[in-house]
């Protein structure tokens, strides 16, 4: 039996005490940044290893409701768009890099609101520093969020709203892996990482992550194996939080195809003046019958209940298939919650494997099909949401892919609960939780593309999502509820094998309890270019 308690006072002063460890980490890590970028410039540059990407999509969009305001106060405008994209990708001996720059520039022709950039930063990276033993990781991100659920959502590409908000992430993490004697392996890590938010009051976030990690030498019956994690995050001058986990863990492949783990651990979380610990005790399983199915489950107590994950996905020659479910805590420092959604550039891989193997040209089709279609980059609409508190998400994600010769399908269905765990850590902004005890999301997404013939292409794209927001005032209050439809239409044409210009039709209803209702109709026609 585990015993949850709180205790404030106690936690408030071992948290202080902790500051001045993690300040010293951080210098480490500085001096370790600068140690990284002196052997860099041992890596080989040489050209033919850096693999660079770029296109240009400019177009306009003729609206009725330029800045999605509410019913009575809508404004037309002819909106102009141009997003450049940039992106390089490199896999080296010592240095491994992808990274995509996408910003896409908005300019209002009447003026209804002022012009506009919306980000869109993908970058990874990862040097070896000392053969075989020290490494560094980077990652910066840079993408668009909203400030409530309630509010509308993102229609057909970035969309400029007064509940937009663009969130701004940038890590670092060095560490050393290597052997033990026996066959097993180690591994120590450091991570240190800063959110910004480009609307005031957040308040920016500075993450300190430390990770230790140890395995048995694989192939035996039992592999043993054990990791801690400490993880400090300061949200400006407001509060803090500390969490820390152990867990040891046994697993056993009991044949090529099934393979079971169970793991037994220690928890310890302070989130701003309320502390939760105790056992963590957890199972998983995974199994692969076949290169097309792989299902793969697991399931932990937790302090807020427990958390458990469940993935499956299973292929055939002309469709895809993937079921996702999950209950998991969300961390400060990604305050976007609701982020799992489905990349429809993996499903489209996934159900194109068994025509095309090669992974280049398989590649290829996919981009072909994503601009031919006008097919949108996630399968469901519903975008993150930035909370101030550490919260728990629970989901349910069936999707299908269906690729043939000349038509293409996607359909996901969604359902999504968020509950607060902390109060709110940060002083100077109100999120969505300062009314609302939980908020439950739920909807579909379908799009349906035709090639007439070798140039035209035609997508007929529904979504739909209602978000609930459960009112704090007790029973008989009533609850915040706002549904949001959109329907696209597009015809395109593929002028070369890397140009393509089209046309879409959008209509936009969003029906809100909180606010009044709004709608928007627009045109959009918009010509891409991809340099090779």
């Amino acid at each position: 039996m585990s015993e949850w308690r709180i205790d404030r006072s106690a936690r408030q002063a071992r948290a202080a005490n902790e500051r001045l460890v993690r300040r010293r980490i951080a210098a480490s890590v500085c001096s370790m940044g600068l140690f990284a970028c002196g052997a860099a410039h041992a890596v080989s540059w040489s050209p033919v290893d850096w693999n660079p990407t770029a296109s240009l999509a400019v177009g306009a969009t003729i609206t009725d409701n330029a800045f999605m305001a509410r019913r009575g106060d809508e404004r037309g405008d002819i909106v102009l768009r141009t997003t450049p994209s940039i992106g390089v990708n490199r896999n080296g001996p010592r240095l491994k890099l992808t990274a995509n720059y996408a910003p896409t520039i908005l300019g209002y022709v009447n003026g209804t609101v002022g012009d506009a950039v919306l980000n869109s930063l993908i970058s990874n990276a990862n040097l070896e520093l000392v053969e075989n033993f020290m490494f560094v990781d980077g990652r910066a991100l840079m993408s668009q969020a909203v400030l409530s659920p309630l509010g509308v959502q993102p229609v057909n590409g970035p969309t400029n709203t007064i509940n937009r908000v663009e969130t701004r992430t940038v890590a670092v993490s060095p560490y050393i892996q290597g052997r033990i004697p026996g066959g097993g392996s180690y591994q120590f890590r450091h991570e240190v990482s800063q959110q910004t938010y480009s609307v005031g009051g957040i308040g920016d976030t500075l993450m300190n992550r430390f990770t230790a990690s140890a395995s048995d030498a694989p192939g035996k019956f039992v592999v043993f194996s054990g990791e801690y994690f400490y993880t400090n995050v300061e949200i400006g001058n407001f509060a803090s939080t500390t969490s820390k986990i152990g867990r040891l863990r046994a697993s056993v492949v009991t044949d090529p195809e099934v393979k079971v783990a169970a793991n037994i651990g220690y928890e310890d979380n302070l989130y701003g003046l309320r502390t939760f610990s105790g056992i963590v005790v957890g199972a998983n399983l995974t199994w692969t019958p076949s290169d097309r199915t792989t299902f793969d489950t697991g399931y932990e107590k937790r302090y807020f209940g427990g958390s458990f994950t469940v993935n499956a996905q299973h292929r055939t020659r002309l469709a895809s298939f993937r079921f996702r479910a999950y209950r998991s805590e969300q961390e400060l420092q990604n305050r976007a919650t609701g982020t799992t959604t489905v990349a429809t550039r993996d499903v489209l891989d996934s159900s194109l494997i068994s025509r095309i193997p090669d992974s280049t040209d398989r590649a290829r089709e996919v981009e072909r099909l994503m601009q031919a279609g006008g097919l949108p980059d996630a399968l469901t609409t519903v975008g993150a949401f930035v909370s101030t508190r550490v919260n728990r998400i629970e989901g349910i994600e069936p999707s299908v892919a269906f690729t043939g010769i000349r038509n293409t399908l996607l359909l996901s269905v969604f359902r999504r609960v968020t509950t607060p765990i902390s109060d709110n850590l940060s002083g100077g902004f109100a999120d969505v939780f300062a009314t609302a005890a939980r908020i439950e999301q739920i909807g579909f997404s379908v799009s349906a593309t035709h090639q007439f013939n070798a140039q035209f292409n035609g997508l007929i794209g529904l979504d739909v999502a209602r978000t609930q927001g459960s009112l704090t005032g007790g029973a008989g209050s009533e609850n915040d509820v706002a549904t949001q439809q959109s329907f696209r239409t597009t015809l395109s044409h593929t002028l070369s094998p890397n140009t393509t210009a089209g046309v879409t039709l959008r209509y936009m209803d969003l029906n809100s309890s909180a606010l009044n209702d709004i709608r928007e109709r627009a045109m959009l026609i918009t010509l891409s270019h991809t340099f090779r």
